[in-house]
């Protein structure tokens, strides 16, 4: 992640940390967290809605993650596109949901050692859209996984160290008067982040769109 990379929001958002970034050192506890926005039609987007213990510690959680946006989220990232970006978001064809996207329900586990991605472990009510001023056209992922790694102790490995841009998001693809509630780690048993890297728009919960767009700076290629 760049110094620079922007995080914009509509709607009502709500996040763990604020809207700036956070840095443990050391290790935080929470008890029922429950961390939820009002969204369009009565929705409320949620993350870390449960009756467990949140744990996390040597972890990094950037600007614009784990959040509960009540509409549509923007990152502008001035990093290079990631190298799997083709591979990541190609369009999904499949029916647009009724049903609430959701990331990790029940997860009772650990997670760490780990680059978590623009984008990933994310839950979308809307579209889940990727733009890049070197790509003629944009790539748009929709109603894809409606519920994504349930009922989990733990989680596939990343690549690398890194969990891609996109990778694991469940996402409905509705608009118009069609809403839902997105949640990410609902019901959750005892959760514990370590040493993880928390990128923009991770571990979200989004009623409508989430825009990422590649501002590409040619000096970090």
């Amino acid at each position: 992640m760049s110094a620079s990379d922007e995080v914009s929001t509509t709607g009502n958002t709500l996040s763990l940390y604020g809207q700036s970034n956070h840095s443990v050192q050391g290790t935080e506890s929470y008890r029922r967290p429950n961390i939820s926005a009002s969204g369009p039609n009565g929705t409320r987007p949620s993350v870390l809605s449960g009756a467990g213990k949140f744990t996390v510690s040597n972890t990094t959680i950037r600007a614009g993650a784990m959040s509960a946006v009540g509409g549509r989220q923007i990152i502008r990232s001035r990093g290079p596109e990631p190298a799997r970006y083709n591979e990541q978001v190609s369009t999904d064809n499949f029916t647009h949901g009724t049903s609430d996207p959701t990331v990790l329900a029940r997860f009772d586990g650990e997670i760490s050692n780990a680059t978590c991605g623009l984008g990933s472990f994310t839950a979308v009510g809307g579209k889940q859209n990727f733009r890049s001023r070197r790509r003629p056209t944009d790539a748009t992922r929709s109603a894809r996984h409606p519920n994504v790694l349930p009922d989990r102790s733990d989680i596939p490995p990343p690549n690398n160290g890194r969990f891609d841009d996109g990778q694991y998001a469940a996402i409905a693809g509705n608009s118009g008067s069609i809403r839902v509630s997105p949640n990410v780690l609902s019901d959750f048993r005892n959760v514990h982040a370590h040493h993880l890297d928390l990128l923009p728009g991770s571990f979200c919960a989004v009623s409508e769109d989430q825009d990422i767009e590649y501002d590409v700076d040619d000096q970090q290629q």
